[in-house]
């Protein structure tokens, strides 16, 4: 009798328990398709508000929700179950201000809202690699080091390297070699820093150590291009500097002028994002010389002009044809008909132009992602040259290829692969009988035959230059306590420089070709 009690007694309770469990599901599915019905989605683009670029990684979020979510790399973001009626969402990123709007969701309808942030100067506490074994906190080293992010460098005008940068951290100064298309940049780094050793900063890009020295030197080109001029813009991320004693403590002697560690764009998580830009600009050559008008008395050359003191009749104007390069048609004392051989646009001097065209696409999965990238520009210098001649300047070809994968919790594997190459036309410069400037400013007294300067250009200098970098870098990261790194890596420069001087050549008649 008791077993008996103790059997009903279980089977009611557990006929009560699935009663009160199926009533509670029909309830939940209820409320569901209720809630279901009473929301919305919100998706839409975030971008930059100057340059329209996407901003991958900014955070989402429905004010007074949990809702929220991440821009994906193609800049657009969707946020599911979003209450009907009218709600706040809000996007921010480091770097750019907050933006938050309102919008009305309707029940069960997808919301279009677009955001432009704006950038947004911030103090934070930026993380610096150069010269340390891991990533730490910039207030942690004592090392002076300056960064320059892809940011900086996408808001401003720059057309190498070295304008990157030039006036954007202090102490660093960027000189140019010449004024012809291809001429490289000397970097200095709080100045001429040893007697003994080289006062250019050493240069590491993705790890590898590259050339920052020029490449091949000519004496009738008077010109000397850069390795790292070569570099594409388009393609850094980031820029480390490290000044001061700190480099050489960090990197040995070597490094009295510096370091600057180069960091590559790499891809991120998601559908491949495509990024074309076309860059367009012109040059234009000022007067050459002084200029103005005469008639300027001064003291201290009281025997000077007819008038005494006065440095030039009155009226007369200086420097007219601006040194013979900006006129060379006019007619002057030794040149009645203008000088022989001058353009004929009656000046040596016309508007140069720059064309750059870049196409990247980056993305990948969880466990791999990629960045590849390519470039080709064309820049003409303002050196105008008679019909029949080659224009002085350059051709630039870039291909890059940046893949990230980890095998495995805690190992990271990196292969960045970049390949340029740049031809460079060059006109005879310099001071030497051979020198286009010389020839056309000293005039009658030029060593050109019949003062006919464009016989200067028959001396072809062309310069053609291949650079290769490739790095693999392995991190090893097994827990919070012990980071492993290896970084290996190749830089390759061939630089094929070629003069010639055809039979016949007024300055060596026999004519000659130098390779080097």
């Amino acid at each position: 009798m008791v077993n008996r009690m103790f059997d009903f007694k279980w089977k009611s309770a557990w006929r009560n328990t699935t009663g009160i469990a199926v009533v509670l599901a029909l309830v939940g599915f209820g409320a569901a398709e209720i809630a279901a019905q009473n929301t919305g989605t919100v998706t839409g683009l975030v971008r930059d508000n100057s340059v329209q670029i996407p901003l991958s990684g900014a955070q989402m979020t429905v004010d007074g929700t949990p809702i929220g979510g991440l821009v994906n790399n193609q800049g657009r973001y969707l946020l599911l179950n979003v209450p009907a009626g009218e709600q706040t969402i809000t996007a921010q990123i480091i770097g750019y201000g907050t933006q938050s709007l309102t919008v009305t969701v309707a029940s069960g309808e997808t919301t279009t809202v677009d955001f432009n942030l704006r950038q947004e100067a911030l103090s934070l506490e930026g993380v610096i690699v150069t010269g340390t074994a891991g990533a730490a906190r910039r207030k942690e080293i004592g090392n002076a080091i300056s960064a320059i992010t892809a940011a900086d460098i996408e808001v401003a005008a720059v057309t190498d390297f070295g304008d990157i940068l030039q006036g954007r951290t202090a102490g660093v100064q960027i000189n140019d070699h010449g004024g012809q298309v291809g001429s490289g940049s000397q970097i200095r780094i709080r100045g001429n820093n040893s007697l003994t050793q080289g006062n250019d900063p050493l240069i590491y890009i993705d790890g590898v150590r590259m050339e920052n020295g020029q490449i091949g030197s000519s004496d009738e080109a008077a010109q000397e291009p850069n390795v790292f001029d070569m570099i594409n813009p388009n393609d850094i991320d980031r820029i480390e500097i490290v000044k001061g004693p700190a480099a050489t403590t960090l990197y040995g002697t070597e490094a009295a002028g510096g370091v600057i560690q180069i960091f590559t764009k790499r891809g991120s998580a998601g559908a491949p994002a495509w990024t074309l830009s076309v860059d367009q600009g012109t040059s234009i050559m000022p007067h050459a010389g002084p200029t103005g008008l005469g008639s300027t008395y001064d003291e201290r050359y009281p025997d000077v002009g007819a008038a005494g003191g006065w440095l030039l009749p009155p009226n007369e104007i200086v420097n007219p044809f601006g040194l013979n390069l900006n006129d060379c048609s006019s007619p002057r004392a030794w040149a009645p008909n203008g000088e022989a051989g001058c353009p004929e646009s009656g000046s040596w001097f016309a508007p140069g132009y720059k064309q750059d065209y870049n196409l990247s696409v980056r993305g990948g999965g969880e466990t791999a992602t990629y960045y590849v990238a390519g470039r080709f520009g064309r820049e003409i210098g303002t050196i105008q040259v008679p019909e029949g001649y080659d224009p002085q300047g350059a051709d630039d070809m870039q291909v890059r290829g940046n893949i990230q994968f980890t095998p495995f919790d805690g190992l990271q594997v990196s292969l960045n692969n970049t390949y340029a190459r740049r031809k460079i036309t060059w006109i005879p410069n310099g001071n030497n009988a051979s020198g286009l400037y010389l020839n056309v400013i000293r005039g009658p007294a030029g060593y050109t035959p019949g003062n006919d300067d464009s016989l200067v250009l028959e001396n072809d200098i062309n310069q053609t230059i291949d650079h290769i970098v490739t790095s693999l870098s392995v991190g090893w990261t097994p827990n919070n306590m012990f980071s492993h790194r290896l970084n290996v890596g190749m830089d390759y420069t061939l630089s094929d420089f070629v003069d010639f001087k055809a039979w016949g050549y007024y300055e060596e008649f026999q004519g000659d070709r130098e390779s080097d």
